[in-house]
């Protein structure tokens, strides 16, 4: 009886009541707690699993919708007093550039959007909630012209080589409140025509060229002036060894 767990012999205890005791030291030692521990490790290995499956989750792309309700709660803020015009120019730039859907809170993380004023309707250019509209303006060793009455895109590219374009945006339809125009220049020219109502941001170069905003005599407007809300038009791009020159004029100029 040597084999007695827990000092079975030396307390007095019965013989017979050693074997029970040896068996339960057994089970206890051999099977219960090896048992407990893997399932310990296991439930380690689970959660651990987990977080790494969390942490490779691919990030959301943000969408066209989220990013304008972004530029309305922008233009918002605004009008409320809560931005300046130069850091809602900041903010609009990093909104239309940013991919991911989770770099959208902090553009607008410090401001109230809950009680900021909705941008007033703007009489003109008209915006219209239908997607679409033109895209695209090319030439080469020629010319291409839009004018009238038109849809523009969100994002409008032109492109003119040894060529010119004209862009007349007076009477055209925007297809959001932002809208972008890409234009490039390469030995020609280009004129984009705006509204004297609309906010033209230029961030455009002139490589052995010249890229610029002018008013015509029919502008009177300032930019300055105009209200928060007013539509933006931002033209990027570059022109190499020709020019391209945007023109803030009335609707009812006629220019050429």
């Amino acid at each position: 009886m040597h084999g007695c767990p827990l000092g079975a012999l030396n307390l007095g205890v019965r013989s017979k009541f050693c074997l029970p005791l040896v068996v339960a030291e057994v089970v206890f030692l051999h099977v219960l707690s090896p048992c407990s521990s893997g399932l310990a490790r296991y439930a380690e290995s689970m959660n651990s699993e987990i977080e790494r499956t969390d942490d490779h989750l691919p990030r959301k792309r943000v969408s066209t919708a989220a990013r304008q309700d972004v530029a309305d709660m922008l233009s918002a803020a605004l009008a409320d007093g809560q931005l300046n015009v130069t850091e809602f120019d900041e903010r609009s730039t990093k909104l239309w550039r940013l991919t991911y859907a989770d770099e959208l809170a902090e553009l607008t993380a410090d401001l109230d959007v809950t009680h900021a004023p909705a941008p007033a309707a703007s009489a003109a250019p008209a915006i219209t909630p239908t997607p679409g509209g033109a895209r695209l303006t090319f030439s080469i060793m020629g010319g291409s012209s839009r004018e009238g009455s038109w849809q523009v895109a969100r994002h409008h590219a032109s492109f003119t080589t040894m060529g010119g374009n004209t862009l007349d945006l007076r009477h055209a339809e925007l297809s959001a409140r932002e809208t972008v125009i890409h234009a490039y220049a390469v030995m020609g020219g280009m004129e984009i025509i705006v509204p004297e109502d609309v906010r033209v941001i230029s961030e455009g170069i002139g490589i052995m060229g010249g890229f610029g905003i002018e008013d015509h005599p029919s502008c009177t407007v300032l930019m300055s002036d105009l209200p928060p809300n007013a539509p933006t038009i931002r033209i990027r791009g570059a022109a190499v060894m020709g020019g391209i020159g945007v023109v803030r004029a009335s609707r009812s100029a006629r220019l050429h």
